[in-house]
This record gives structure tokens, sequence and C-alpha cells, in this order.
């Protein structure tokens, strides 16, 4: 007679409702916890204020928006242009002579090149980096 009791006072329904949504919360958690490592972007800690993405799908446009800057030995040259006051040619110069050099040991290199003075070279220091 107790399990009818229980019915009609639907402790019953409410148990069962109750470990339903205890299962429904396991499995939100467990597929919100697997969710971060399909992610494409791996950021790695350089500083305690600097970040640079080391792989990814993140275009160089997004990288100088959210401030991390590119690796002149890995961009493409259409990335080059995302850099404020580098324009096509500069970025297809900078191509030209890091293939030339087989890539850049030092970012004052940058300075040698012909179109880069101190000041564009201030200017891009930010945005680039070996």
């Amino acid at each position: 007679m107790k399990p009818l009791v229980w019915i009609m006072n639907g402790q019953l329904i409410r148990n069962r409702f109750n470990g339903f949504l205890i299962l429904l919360l396991f499995l939100f958690l467990l597929f919100y916890t697997s969710m971060d490592k399909d992610r494409g972007v791996t950021s790695i800690e350089k500083n305690r204020t600097d970040y640079y993405s080391e792989k990814g799908e993140i275009s160089a446009f997004h990288k100088i928006t959210l401030g991390i800057p590119i690796n002149i030995n890995k961009e493409s040259v259409e990335g080059f242009t995302a850099i404020p006051g580098i324009g096509s040619t500069l970025a297809r110069t900078i191509g030209e002579e890091r293939k030339k050099r087989n890539g850049f040991k030092d970012l004052n290199e940058l300075k040698t090149l012909p179109g880069i003075g101190e000041r564009l070279f201030a200017k891009i220091k930010p945005y680039v980096r070996i």
C-alpha cells in the first residue's frame, strides 16, 4: 500500500524528475568540458601580459585586432598587410627578404629593408615577433 501512497502524493514522479535533471546536468558538464579540447587555437603564456598564438586558424587580421603579435618568419605576405603602416608593396619586400635570408634572426633586421625607417619600425614593433 505504501508505493500507492507515494504515487498518489507525487513522490515517485518527483524523484524520477530530480534524477532526470541530475542526468541532464551531468551530460551538459561532460559536453562542456570536452568542448575546450576541440578548439583550434592554442594560446601559450609568454610573459604575464603577452600572449601569442602558437598554432591555430586565426588570421593575421584577427591576431592584430586581438593584440597578438604575428611571427614574421611564419606569416604569409598577405598577413603582413594587417600590420598598420605596411602596404602590399612593403609586405612583398619583407617576404622576399625573408626568403633570401632564410628567415629573420632579429626584429632589428627589419630596419635594413628599404621603406622601413626608425619611425615605421617603432610603429610596427608591437605587432611583430620572431
